[in-house]
């Protein structure tokens, strides 16, 4: 590892250390917390030689914190345990980060450009904050397991990932579809974007028509069927406010208007013949039985028939678009920060643009994960997305002051952390709601539980993000068309 991936890692580590200092354990359940405290008691059932019975869905999750479970059989207390798994995270994460830097490196991203793309990375919620506030969830596994197949992408291992597909179903959901597509698409086979397919259009068109007709027919009478009342309930505290019913129609029309934006984003994506060729065949089927191997133990070793098997989540991210209109989008913004719009935008873009020189995987990444990121505001379900977004917004034509404004807005959103432990530990001593100005320090990056005063905040922070970034984009134009004017005049 060269000096400056050492130096990358130093200094994440000692961001991730000094945020510890700051917000030290989520005052619940012991440092624990709510999930994390069932995943402690089931470690501690393990390390005792007892099954852990009726509840498979985080059964499975538990595969995030083998080394618990290893420290469990050594009669670790539960609160070494918690420690424990902080300063892994802490340590998972430094590295990440340098993997992270060397990947981009590798894709031809610019040195100063990179280092502000780690600065946009670690200052996210997910990434500075979460994994040491709430150590006993996946979240920060899944962060370095992402910056890893990544790494092993960039750097054409393609070994490393089918290993981490392997893995990939007993994390969290959906986090397969990383090492999944960075396999059927590698590296090394991008061919080039100058090809079009024939009556490109008239494909394109049916594909879009067909998937309309699916969405409307299919997905958009579901959302129709849920009742205002059930909407506003969700996920809200007895005194708490999640939703804005009043303006229910027009929460509608966004998730209308968004899928019909995904049907078309698919369908031009679907006819792009360089995305076609640059597919591996035996990456595909390597690919598809280490998935089927993971997929075959896992029902066939864990009892799904009783017990907990995970939530109603299409029914949940329902519930949580209609709440207000684009929750989901303020929910990545204040986790993720605003690189995730930013990358999506391009995503967006750059589908319609058959001539795009950008990696296939990570293009067909971005744009497989927007059904998910534009139907739920749930974002950490998505957590695996954040170092695939900050690569795609990496490797996109941005100028350096909108990178600069990303990373300096990313800092911004990160200062609540100096109130949140005293906040938090006031809304568990006074019994506060999750919609409480106190709770919501935390759960105002988590969009179900975020209350409406917090969404109109974080719509009102969006404004003033992209109104600052189309100035920049706006000046770095005329910028540009100058000095080839200038260029011209004799």
């Amino acid at each position: 590892m060269k000096a400056e991936h050492l130096a990358v890692s130093f200094a994440v580590a000692l961001v991730l250390l000094a945020v510890y200092s700051l917000v030290g354990h989520i005052p619940v359940g012991n440092g624990g917390g709510w999930d994390g405290s069932i995943y402690l008691d089931y470690i501690e059932k393990i390390g005792r030689g007892e099954a852990v019975m009726g509840d498979p869905y985080r059964l499975i999750r538990l595969s995030g914190f083998l080394p618990l479970i290893l420290a469990s059989t050594s009669g670790v207390s539960r609160e070494a345990l918690i420690s424990i798994q902080c300063f892994l995270n802490i340590a998972m994460l430094s590295l990440a980060a340098a993997l992270f830097f060397d990947a981009l490196r590798v894709l031809g991203v610019a040195r100063n450009a990179a280092l502000l793309s780690i600065v946009t990375l670690v200052s996210s919620w997910s990434f500075s904050t979460l994994p040491v506030f709430y150590p006993v969830l996946s979240d920060g596994v899944v962060l370095a397991a992402s910056c890893f197949c990544l790494w092993s992408w960039a750097r054409s291992y393609r070994w490393v990932i089918y290993s981490v597909l392997l893995f990939s179903l007993w994390l969290i959901p959906g986090f397969f579809l990383i090492p999944l597509v960075l396999a059927i698409w590698p590296r090394e086979k991008q061919c080039s974007p100058l090809e079009e397919l024939k009556y490109k259009w008239v494909f394109a068109s049916l594909v879009f028509a067909t998937m309309t007709i699916g969405f409307l027919y299919f997905i958009v009478p579901v959302a129709f069927a849920l009742s205002p009342e059930e909407i506003a309930t969700h996920s809200a505290s007895p005194d708490g406010q999640t939703a804005i019913i009043d303006l229910y129609g027009f929460s509608m029309a966004c998730f209308i208007v968004s899928g019909l934006v995904v049907c078309g984003v698919f369908s031009h994506l679907a006819v792009n013949i360089s995305m076609w060729k640059s597919i591996s065949a035996s990456g595909i089927v390597l690919a598809v039985a280490s998935l089927c191997i993971s997929g075959g133990l896992m029902y066939g070793v864990v009892d799904w028939n009783n017990g907990f098997t995970g939530p109603p989540l299409w029914k949940y991210m329902l519930l949580q678009t209609l709440a207000a209109p684009l929750k989901p989008l303020v929910a990545h913004f204040l986790t993720f920060g605003p690189v995730m719009l930013l990358a999506m935008l391009s995503s967006v873009s750059l589908a319609f643009d058959s001539k795009s020189t950008m990696s296939k995987a990570l293009l067909v990444l971005m744009v497989g994960f927007l059904p998910l990121l534009a139907f739920g505001s749930e974002s950490r379900q998505w957590i695996g997305i954040l170092p695939i977004a900050v690569a795609v917004f990496s490797v996109a034509g941005y100028s350096m002051a909108v990178r600069i404004w990303s990373a300096v807005f990313s800092v911004l959103l990160m200062l609540p952390v100096f109130w949140l432990k005293a906040a938090t530990l006031s809304a568990v001593s006074l019994g506060l709601g999750f919609q409480s100005l106190q709770w919501q320090l935390y759960f105002g990056r988590f969009g179900p539980w975020m209350s409406a005063d917090t969404y109109r905040l974080g719509v009102g922070l969006m404004v003033v993000f992209f109104i600052v970034t189309l100035a920049l984009n706006w000046r770095a134009s005329v910028s540009t068309k100058l000095g080839l004017l200038l260029k011209k005049a004799p």
